[in-house]
Formats: structure tokens, C-alpha cells, sequence
């Protein structure tokens, strides 16, 4: 659209508000409303208008839901601030709406004919689910990862489960899921930020990463709490290894839950075999046997124990003079003893006296007798970073 066909638009908006020859709420455009057509399209300006017109920002319809997920979908994020801002000032007592629920993204179907709204811009990693890559919205030039994946029509539920999981988290150490949609036969997943490397190649120094033992060292900490907020929140995460976390500047993040399960208490157990990580899985989801939380705790410990490694200037090859990749790589049963022997070698210089009492804690967190994800959170908080407690 040109500027001047832009600002005609804009005056015939305004006269149609002025007289009330239009519906202002009406949804029944591909975009639904107008405020989300033009939220979606990025039209500030307009959008202003509109909610200075009391247009409902809490409407869902169209492809994308309510109008700041549309705004979210394209990357537009000042109109998105803005519309969740005006979300913010309303009561939602009237509506009977939640507004933290409403700002959710909502998945959007494409057919072939349709074209794909975020254009390649590079490769970021693979593994068995899909692929991610950095993309760029065509209709806002922002920038995000996403995640490619075929989903089998017996998954279908599964995969929106898991993004709706994802969606709900909302922290410091936890990637921020923009949007879903498929175009046959793909499904993708946005998010942000765009990571420049997982911590298996940050603890590897490949990608031209440097691993920074200080920046380990807090994330220790910074794991752990993200673990208490996932559990906290209802969710086990079931796929932690090094691979599934992202390191973002001096930032490290959990991604990736595609094996993700919601539990209804603490005490719940999923039975019978699931997908599962073999290298950094427990004894008894390597033989599909019960699972509750503190297989998400076992498995962070075993992630613990190479970055214990890292930060003792060794690698993470030396621990059982095999790689992760490598059949009979895990830390359960013999390999176990072998471990906690490993760890009790380390020498960790200026941080002996911070890893030590890791070292006691990744201890109990590989052994059969775990402590729960708040318990260890709470002992290792000295290490957090400042975000992990805002």
C-alpha cells in the first residue's frame, strides 16, 4: 500500500467510525476484525485509532486469534506492546476473558496456494523431530527460529499439546513461542530468540562458540530454576540434554519439549515407552518403566556432569572416553559410579568452592534417591542470575 493510499485509507476509517456506518468489532474478514487487519499488516497508526474508538482488543477471530497475536505472527512488536497494553487497562471482569490467555498465538493452517509468511535466512541446527532455521517475516522484516517438522496425522494432538505447553511458559530461561502454522505436509513453530548455538556445541567450542566457565557457572543455577518453573507449571519437560538447551548471548534457555507431557499432581507417573533421549535418560525410562519428575531432574544432572567437566578445563569426550554418540554413553547403573568418581577428580580453581557444592548436589541428582526440582532450585539460587527471581 502507498503512503497516499494509506493515509486515504486512514480518513475513510475515520469518517466511517465518526458516523457509525461500520462495525467496528466486526470479525467476519479473513483477518477478522479490522483492528487485527490492521494490527496484522502493521498499521500503527490505524490501530491507534481504533482503540481510540474503543475497538475490543479481546475479539478472537480470523486466521489468528485475537489482534495482538496477529501482531505477534508477523513480528510486529510495538503494536503488539501496544495492544497488550490496552489489554492490560481493561477489565477482563467484563468479557469473562482472561487477558494472559488471550494473548497466546493460536496455530493457522495455510493451504499449498498460500504463500509462506517467513522466508529462509539460514541454517541454525537439526536433529530427529525437525529442523530450525532463522527465518525473517516478509510483512515486518523481523527476525526469528523456526522449527520445521512433519507431523503424522496419529500426532497431530500431540504436536498441538506441545505447543500450547510451550506457549503457556513464560521465563527467563525458557525460548518464547511467537506462533505455529503448517502449510502441507509442514509444521512450524516461531520462536525466539534466535540462539547462536545449543550448549552441546557451546561445551565443544564449535561454531566458533568459546565456552565461558563463569557463564556455566551461573547457569547451574539458572537451570535449576528454570526446572522448578517448569514443574511448577505442571509440565514435564522429558527431553533435557545439552543439544535442547540454547545458549543466546550470556543467556541459557530450555527448548524444545516436544516430548513434553502434562501431569495432573507431583506424584504422577507416565507408564509404558515413550520417546526418550537414551544417553541422558534415567534407568527406568531407558526400560519404560514408571517416570515421574525427577526423571527431568536425573536428566538435568547428567547435562550437570558435562558442564561440571567444561568448567574443570576438560572434555566432555574424557568423562567416559566416548562421546554422547557413541553406544553405552549414559549415566545410569556402573556408568553411574563412574561418574560421581569422575566429579570427585575435578578441580575447578577460583569457582572450587561454588562447583563443590554442585558436585554434592548433581550427585544425588543421577542417583536413585533425587531431590525433587524446587528443593535443588533452592540450594543452587546462590548461583542464579538476577533475571531467574523477576
Amino acid at each position: 500500500m502507498s503512503r497516499a493510499d494509506f493515509l486515504a485509507s486512514r480518513q475513510h476509517s475515520c469518517k466511517l467510525v465518526e458516523i457509525n456506518k461500520v462495525d467496528i468489532d466486526d470479525a467476519s474478514g479473513i483477518h477478522g476484525t479490522a483492528l487485527q487487519a490492521a494490527a496484522y499488516h502493521g498499521h500503527l497508526s490505524i490501530v491507534k485509532l481504533l482503540l481510540e474508538y474503543r475497538a475490543d482488543p479481546f475479539i478472537r477471530g480470523g486466521l489468528h486469534g485475537t489482534a495482538v497475536q496477529a501482531a505477534k505472527f508477523v513480528g510486529y512488536a510495538k503494536i503488539a506492546d501496544l495492544l497488550r497494553a490496552r489489554m492490560q487497562e481493561l477489565s477482563t471482569d467484563e468479557v469473562g476473558l482472561d487477558g494472559d490467555i488471550l494473548d497466546l498465538p493460536r496455530h493457522i493452517v495455510l493451504n499449498r496456494r498460500e504463500w509462506d509468511p517467513y522466508e529462509f535466512r539460514g541454517e541454525l541446527g537439526s536433529g530427529n523431530m525437525g529442523y530450525v532455521d532463522m527465518v525473517e517475516s516478509l510483512a515486518s522484516g523481523s527476525i526469528c527460529a523456526r522449527k520445521t517438522m512433519r507431523i503424522p496425522t496419529a500426532r497431530w494432538q500431540q504436536f498441538a499439546d506441545v505447543v500450547l505447553i510451550m506457549e503457556q511458559l513464560k521465563h527467563a530461561h525458557i525460548v518464547e513461542i511467537l506462533g505455529s502454522y503448517s502449510i502441507s505436509p509442514n509444521s512450524f513453530i516461531l520462536m525466539k530468540p534466535v540462539a547462536e548455538w545449543d550448549l552441546k556445541k557451546y561445551m565443544n567450542n564449535k561454531g566458533g562458540a568459546v565456552a565461558d566457565p563463569a557463564s556455566l557457572v551461573q547457569w547451574l543455577g539458572c537451570l535449576a530454576h528454570g526446572l522448578a518453573y517448569i514443574h511448577g507449571n505442571q509440565v514435564k519437560h522429558k527431553y533435557i540434554k545439552p543439544s535442547n538447551l540454547v545458549v543466546h548471548g550470556n543467556n541459557i534457555l530450555y527448548t524444545d519439549f516436544d516430548l513434553a507431557h502434562v501431569f495432573q499432581s507431583p506424584g504422577d507417573v507416565t507408564r509404558g515407552p515413550t520417546g526418550h533421549t537414551a544417553p541422558y535418560s534415567a534407568l527406568g525410562v531407558a526400560d519404560g518403566r514408571d517416570r515421574t519428575l525427577t526423571t527431568d531432574v536425573f536428566s538435568l544432572g547428567c547435562v550437570y556432569v558435562e558442564m561440571l567437566t567444561v568448567i574443570a578445563s576438560k572434555k566432555v569426550w574424557d568423562i567416559f572416553q566416548k562421546s554422547p554418540e557413541e553406544p553405552g554413553y549414559n549415566y545410569r547403573g556402573p556408568n553411574e559410579i563412574k561418574a560421581v568418581e569422575w566429579l570427585q577428580k575435578l578441580s575447578f580453581g577460583s569457582k572450587e568452592r561454588e562447583c563443590c557444592e554442585v558436585v554434592k548436589i548433581t550427585k544425588r541428582m543421577i542417583s536413585q534417591d533425587r531431590p525433587d526440582a524446587v528443593s535443588m532450585s533452592d540450594e543452587l539460587a546462590f548461583l542464579a542470575c538476577s533475571s531467574c527471581f523477576f
